[in-house]
């Protein structure tokens, strides 16, 4: 056991990591220690469960796995994540992770800050999991408000006149400082803290959301993806409203958009959000 212990702990951005060997229950999270063993019942099989936020690269422990190569399971982080059953201690000790692993400030790319980031959407989809809900309940909150502390940073180091702002390749950056701080201030208001209500409140969600509307290109590669993103701009007006002129004059540019997008769904949707 102390050699797949030692193999296995070098295996890069592991979550939680879980293996039986006989009657012995092994477990560690992301950089921690391994936990001590715990004695189970053996039933004589010998399984390995790896959660990760990224791809992780199996060769090293190949040899491990090659009497029951069926047990290797892969899939998409996201779909996985989300729909994946686990249990309490499992869910609570990778947003536990996951929370460690998220940047203090923005993560910057060509002056622009990153607004999902890796570990921030691994996060996400976690909290997404109907598993979550059998998480303690600050844990879940402490989590909600990491998060949108991480996008309201990024917010509030792209204002108006900033490198960010005047950036190019930050154009549909300024749609989503607007869409996610909005997305938590309407439906989960509750459970933000007071001082981050009151920082989401200070941005100019407007000229983000309207500078960002008229940046916009396309709704989306597939129906799924553009039915969201329909839903995100429907709750961002629920915010800001739709009676501004430059949020006005976005929604006229979406409007051509779907004129030519040749999706009914979507051409009624932004009728629905220029009627509201």
């Amino acid at each position: 056991p102390l050699e797949v212990m030692r193999l296995l702990g070098q295996l890069k951005g592991a979550g939680r990591i879980k293996f039986n060997l006989g009657p012995r229950h092994y477990n560690k999270t992301g950089n921690d220690p391994w936990a001590e063993p715990e004695q189970v019942e053996d039933d004589g099989e010998n399984n390995l469960t790896i959660y990760s936020a990224v791809p992780v690269d199996t060769k090293p422990i190949e040899h491990l796995l090659v009497e029951q190569p069926a047990i290797v399971e892969l899939g998409d982080t996201k779909q996985t994540m989300r729909s994946l059953e686990l249990p309490p201690e499992d869910m609570t000790a990778l947003i536990a992770n996951g929370l460690s692993q998220l940047p203090e400030e923005p993560v910057i790319i060509d002056s622009y800050p990153l607004l999902f980031e890796e570990s921030i959407v691994y996060l996400g989809e976690l909290l997404h999991n109907p598993s979550s809900a059998l998480v303690d309940a600050k844990l879940i909150r402490t989590a909600i408000n990491r998060r949108v502390t991480y996008f309201v940073q990024c917010a509030e180091s792209a204002l108006p006149g900033t490198n960010a702002w005047n950036n190019p390749g930050f154009a549909t950056g300024k749609l989503y400082c607007a869409i996610a701080p909005a997305w938590f201030y309407v439906r989960q208001k509750d459970d933000l803290n007071p001082e981050l209500i009151q920082r989401i409140e200070r941005l100019p969600v407007v000229k983000f959301f309207a500078s960002g509307l008229l940046a916009l290109a396309e709704f989306g590669p597939d129906d799924a993806s553009a039915s969201m993103f329909l839903v995100e701009l429907e709750n961002t007006l629920a915010y800001t409203g739709s009676a501004n002129p430059e949020i006005r004059q976005g929604l006229a540019h979406l409007y051509d958009l779907a004129q030519h997008d040749g999706r009914a769904f979507i051409k009624e949707g932004v009728n629905r959000l220029l009627a509201g």
